[in-house]
Parts: structure tokens; sequence; C-alpha cells
């Protein structure tokens, strides 16, 4: 447990780590294993720590922070890979959607692609009109949602980087977004219910 509460948390794609940032100033990063004890830390980013994702292989953590600032962190040797510049003001959700590309989004509702060598790739087609808060890949891989500000939720085919659909029955800002186990359907988290 954290004495400041818990801002985010992620578990390793094989289960082994589980992985903490907490609410307070300090803005570190701590990986536990199932028994809660403590693995180690990594120093965090110079704002709130806003999502963490694992790269399918568990062997690269990326954080995302309000500082527009990416990390991405090495597991096996505990070292600090990459610092990512993603020149957005808040970068509020991250998701690896191949072993080696990262889809980032925040607060200008764009979703861009970086590859874990700190270059960017191909953007994604268009965005939202708000900051994006939540991002979700399909269980195939082939789909990636991100749920918005701006009260709707976008299914985008991750392969050509193009908008499949928009659901936009919220009232309110939408947290979060996942896909059923099939990916046949989402469900989404909103202010409104």
């Amino acid at each position: 447990s954290d004495k400041e509460g818990i801002m985010d948390f992620s578990l390793s794609p094989d289960s082994q780590i589980i992985v903490t940032s907490s609410l307070g100033a300090q803005n570190i990063i701590k990986l536990r294993n199932w028994n809660g004890e403590l693995l180690r830390t990594f120093p965090g980013n110079k704002d709130r720590i806003n999502d963490f994702d694992f790269s399918p292989d568990s062997q690269i953590l990326a954080s995302g922070s309000g500082d527009g600032i990416v990390k991405l962190w090495n597991m096996k040797n505990n070292r600090l890979l990459q610092n990512i510049d993603t020149k957005v003001k808040g970068v509020n959700a991250l998701r690896f959607i191949k072993s080696q590309i990262l889809a980032v989004a925040g607060n200008d509702g764009r979703i861009k692609l970086w590859n874990i060598n700190g270059k960017p790739e191909q953007e994604f087609q268009q965005g939202h009109s708000n900051s994006i808060l939540h991002l979700a890949l399909s269980h195939d891989g082939q789909k990636l949602a991100s749920a918005s500000k701006d009260r709707t939720v976008k299914i985008w085919n991750v392969k050509n980087r193009t908008l499949l659909h928009t659901f936009s029955a919220h009232t309110g800002e939408v947290n979060e977004v996942s896909f059923g186990k099939d990916d046949k359907e989402i469900a989404s988290a909103s202010n409104d219910r």
C-alpha cells in the first residue's frame, strides 16, 4: 500500500509484476510481486503519472505523465531505455500495439505512434475534439478504442490507422473503455452513469 494513495496500476502480461504510481508529489513508480513485496522503484516523471503499459513480452514498461514525457524502462536490467518527448501537453493514455510500437494519447485529442527508440511513427487518421483519457487494445490486436472528454468512444483499425466507428451515447466525458472477451463488444465508463 501507499500512504498517499494509488493513482494508477497495471499488471504485467506474464502476471508476475504489479506496478503502481502514487497520488503524492514524489511520482515514484513502484513494482511489487503478488505478496505485496516491493521489488524495485523507478523515479517518475516531473508531473503526475497518468498511465502505464507493459510490452506484450513484459520486457518494457512505459509510463506517461502530465509533463508530456513517456519513459520506457527495461525490466531485465531496471534501466531507463528512453525518454520520449511527445510534445503533447499531458499524456493521459498509452498502449503497446506491438512489441516495438506504442500508441500515445493526451490532451490534444490525437493518437500518435512512437517506436521504442523514440522515433515518431504514422499518426492515426483523425482525433477527438477534446482530451483522450483512455486507450484499449482489442485481444486480437486489430482494433484500438479511445475514450475522450468529448463524450465519445472511437474504434480504430490498428493496421491502417483509420477510424472504424464512433459511439456517442454518453452525455459526460468517457473515462474508460474496454473490449469484451471476443472483441465484438466494448464497455465504457463515463461521468454520466
